[in-house]
């Protein structure tokens, strides 16, 4: 437990005190910072394993009382960092239980709340209220001049994604779009149109983004630069530092076991990157600080005001508590963004890498829990999450059962109870739900795991007579199976769309044959013996 708490856990509670997640903030709908705080209060006592228990019955408690009281809580702005941190507290809470030796299986109810608030996410641009229904204030035609890029939203949206890919296919859903969408947020927070590019030079506003005079071609010569614009001033910590999402998310496609390759980030979007780092370190000032006064401020009409200003965002906008330097700030600081192992991974880092490598954490010195803004929500998510998980993945499951539908070819098993199990509709009927199931006591499934086979009603698949039929009422030997992956190799999880066979103790494989009844005597896979997962992400059953 040791090694596993070294690389997943964040911070074990002591035996001796209460789980961090016995009180909330808010058992329902919050505000964003309490909800952020909050759902990684949930996660930290997921990865526990004094806690797990807890963490489960908070999850489960906050997760219900959001869908009544806020229905539209996930298509909110920034609502994103909440989903990342509930969907991976799911996930931990059943790795932490197996590695507990007492396996706690989610229930079908907290998994449908996981669930569906994943299939409701929608990545919000930010808005004068914060809801969908606002108006847009970042980027877009004309607001530019307001100096509010959208890198931010885009990147939480990432982070967002990467997690509900996570969190779909290790419960055997469809994933694959999802992944999709973490690559393509990512894409979108660090493009030309996104980003604020500014000519080095003497050179007229542009008429739609004011300032942001420069072209992507320029800030590759050299000719020009990134300014992160964000409530009207120049901010690394809105770019560089914003980097820290876009990480969180490409750490759970590593969770999914479906990770990012180098060659998916395409040359705009590397360019962008090692801008912002370029911009953070010109801004470095004292060690882990920004410069006190050099950043720009523009004026809402599309130029530069005559005054520069300090580079660590606006003092007022989160009031917190006094700094350790005593001098009455509450900002965010250069330190607070470890994200040199993401951009190291990826092939990101400019060359020349520059003095200020973003490597060190200032961690719970500043971060309090106690604290609304400086709490553990962001401590961990960008200490932890966006940096030690690049290098040290936690390994995650789901639950131990995959409900959905078993094709062979073109057609569906269906196994009506007492009955041989066939494949004769091209569509799913009742009787074609199965639930496959886990027997080791892990919800990981991938390839080589024992499963058994439900039918609808509850009755296993059973062999060893002439025929299989769904007959037993609990998964014994001749209940069970190894199930073998076909697609994509053997690697990975075995989710919607997978293809695998099913074999017996005896080394015979499950074949169906068209039109007939299922049996146990082909002793190679085939057509007939390879049988593919539908489990959408709105199935009834989980």
């Amino acid at each position: 437990m040791a090694l596993l708490c070294a690389v997943l856990c964040f911070t074990v509670a002591p035996e001796a005190a209460a789980c961090y997640s016995t009180s909330l903030a808010s058992n329902g709908a919050g505000e964003f910072t309490s909800d952020f705080n909050d759902f990684t209060l949930v996660l930290r006592d997921a990865q526990d394993p004094l806690c797990y228990t807890q963490a489960k019955s908070a999850l489960e408690t906050k997760m219900a009382n959001i869908a009544t009281d806020d229905p539209i809580y996930w298509k909110k702005w920034l609502s994103g960092g909440a989903l990342t941190q509930a969907l991976a507290s799911g996930l931990a809470i059943s790795s932490t239980s197996v590695f507990a030796g007492s396996y706690l299986d989610l229930g079908s109810n907290l998994d449908k709340l996981l669930r569906d608030a994943a299939n409701n996410y929608e990545r919000l641009l930010q808005t004068n209220d914060g809801l969908p229904t606002g108006t847009q204030v970042c980027g877009g035609s004309n607001l530019w001049v307001g100096g509010n890029t959208c890198l931010e939203d885009y990147a939480m949206g990432s982070s967002a994604w990467g997690w509900i890919t996570a969190y779909r296919r290790l419960s055997g859903r469809d994933w694959s779009s999802a992944r999709t969408k973490t690559l393509d947020e990512m894409k979108l927070a660090l493009a030309f149109n996104t980003s604020c590019i500014r000519y080095n030079g003497t050179r007229a506003n542009d008429p739609v983004k004011g300032v942001c005079n420069g072209t992507l071609a320029e800030l590759n010569a050299g000719t020009a630069s990134i300014i992160s614009l964000n409530h009207g001033v120049q901010t690394p910590a809105y770019g560089v530092g914003q980097m820290t999402s876009i990480s969180v998310g490409f750490v759970g496609l590593d969770v999914a076991e479906a990770p990012v390759i180098t060659t998916e980030i395409p040359s705009e979007q590397k360019s962008i990157a090692q801008a912002l780092w370029k911009e953070g370190q010109a801004k470095i000032g004292a060690p882990g600080d920004w410069d006190a006064v050099t950043c720009y401020q523009v004026d809402g009409s599309g130029g530069f005001k005559s005054t520069l200003v300090a580079c660590h965002d606006i003092t007022t906008w989160n009031p917190a508590n006094d700094s350790p330097y005593g001098d009455g700030r509450s900002s965010y600081r250069a330190d607070m963004f470890p994200v040199y192992n993401f951009y190291d991974r990826y092939g990101l880092l400019p060359s020349p890498v520059g003095s200020y490598l973003f490597q060190t954490f200032r961690g719970q010195t500043f971060f309090d829990p106690g604290n609304a803004v400086w709490g553990v929500g962001r401590k961990d998510y960008y200490g932890t999450q966006a940096n030690t998980w690049v290098t040290y993945k936690p390994w995650m499951s789901g639950r131990k059962e995959r409900a959905g539908g078993i094709k062979r070819g073109t057609y569906y098993l269906s196994a009506a109870t007492n009955s041989a199990l066939q494949a004769i509709y091209t569509s799913r009927q009742t009787n074609g739900n199965f639930i496959i199931e886990n027997v080791e006591g892990s919800g990981y499934l991938q390839h080589g795991t024992q499963v058994a086979v439900k039918n609808y009603q509850g009755y296993y698949l059973t062999w060893g007579g002439t025929y299989v039929t769904a007959s037993g009422t609990t998964p014994g030997a001749n209940q069970t199976f190894t199930i073998e992956k076909i697609s994509n190799g053997t690697y990975g999880p075995i989710a919607h769309g997978d293809s695998f066979a099913l074999k017996t103790s005896t080394n015979k494989y499950l074949r169906i044959p068209p039109g007939g009844n299922a049996d146990t005597t082909a002793t190679t896979i085939g057509s007939y013996e390879t049988m593919v997962l539908e489990r959408t992400n709105n199935e009834s059953l989980d």
